[in-house]
């Protein structure tokens, strides 16, 4: 997740500077925040944008976001990263283990922050944006 915020947020809020605070998993995030980020815990924000997954990895089909498991990315059941890796595999990348860091930074480099589909993603955009306006 560092990786695809370290190269999002500067299209989110541009001109801001920015420090990602790593935490080890969702328990320690829970523990040290005081609201959940559900946007953090969950990547459905790369389902938000198959736009971006198709230009980091031209295989993944077109019609992924039309199928309906993927339609409401928020929704994806079975855990976000495990979806993202069978859609992966089936369409011939990382057939044996995906390195998560790499693929968040392939996919979050076209991510259109305005225009991703994922509602959490979208309140991510907001908050910052909410944030950096005060």
């Amino acid at each position: 997740m560092e990786a695809a915020l370290d190269e999002l947020l500067p299209r989110i809020v541009p001109g801001h500077s920015f420090k990602v605070h790593v935490h080890q998993g969702k328990s320690d995030l829970l523990r040290k925040v005081e609201q959940r980020l559900r946007a953090y815990a969950r990547m459905a924000w790369f389902f938000g944008d198959v736009h971006a997954m198709r230009e980091a990895y031209p295989k993944v089909p077109r019609t992924l976001a039309s199928q309906a498991e993927f339609r409401d990315p928020d929704a994806i059941t079975g855990g976000t990263w495990e979806a993202l890796e069978r859609v992966l595999a089936r369409a011939g990348y990382y057939t044996t283990g995906m390195p998560k860091v790499e693929v968040a930074r392939r996919i979050s480099a076209y991510m259109d922050p305005q225009g991703n589909t994922s509602r959490s993603f979208q309140v991510l955009v907001e908050g910052l944006g909410r944030q950096v306006a005060t």
